[in-house]
């Protein structure tokens, strides 16, 4: 139970699947942009942990993404609190978990297209808080090790990916909070927890406006 607690507490740090990529495979440049999906669903023959199951646009999800996803899930906890949204993804299918991959895939897109992406100053101020916190904090340095054991990663890879990982989740938490922001704005007996449903309801939502640039690899 302590270790559940540990590693939901510092969510925002562990989760290095951000973009639908693993850490590993940020780092490799086989993953580049320039790559074709093509190309890409290629590779799995050189390299098993790294087999695409999907892509939006060219960029990859791959299976070993989906399954530190539900490792992630396991080790997190529901709030006490009913009124906070949880979603119980303990029956998921893979499907789903991809699908919640490429919502954070169009989510970064929709962040970037309305100048909402992460600053280098917003990044280096999260990056040195979160070195700050491994440093000087017993629990989260557990927690981070915790994390680099479940995702196969060093703490070294860890933190020279961190960077390029915490990027793309600053801009999706700005992206948020300029649409929660603005419902309720619009919305002016809403609460807190009416914005965070229609978040979710605008998320499915994209999923269904961008299916044409969806593409599922069958196993």
């Amino acid at each position: 139970m302590k270790k559940k607690k540990i590693v939901a507490v510092f969510a925002f740090v562990f989760l290095l699947i951000l973009t639908g990529f693993t850490a590993k495979a940020l780092l490799d440049e086989n993953f580049s942009k320039t790559k074709s999906f093509g190309e890409i669903v290629s590779m799995q023959k050189e390299n098993n942990d790294n087999v695409i199951v999907a892509s939006y646009k060219n960029h990859p999800v791959t299976k070993a993404s989906v399954e530190l996803r539900k490792k992630i899930f396991e080790l997190s906890e529901k709030p006490e609190s009913e009124e906070i949204p949880f979603t119980d993804k303990s029956k998921y299918t893979d499907r789903e978990y991809i699908d919640e991959l490429i919502i954070e895939m169009i989510l970064l897109e929709k962040a970037t297209e309305s100048g909402l992406a992460a600053t280098d100053e917003e990044v280096k101020a999260q990056v040195e808080a979160t070195k700050k916190l491994y440093e000087e904090n017993a629990a989260a340095r557990l927690g981070v090790t915790t994390y680099c054991e479940t995702a196969g990663l060093t703490i070294d890879e860890y933190f020279e990916a961190l960077p390029s990982l915490l990027a793309p989740r600053i801009g999706r938490g700005k992206y948020q909070l300029a649409f929660t922001e603005k419902y309720q704005n619009e919305h002016p007996k809403s609460d807190g927890i009416d914005a965070l449903q229609a978040y979710e309801d605008y998320q499915r939502d994209l999923l269904k406006q961008c299916e044409m640039d969806i593409v599922y690899v069958t196993p």
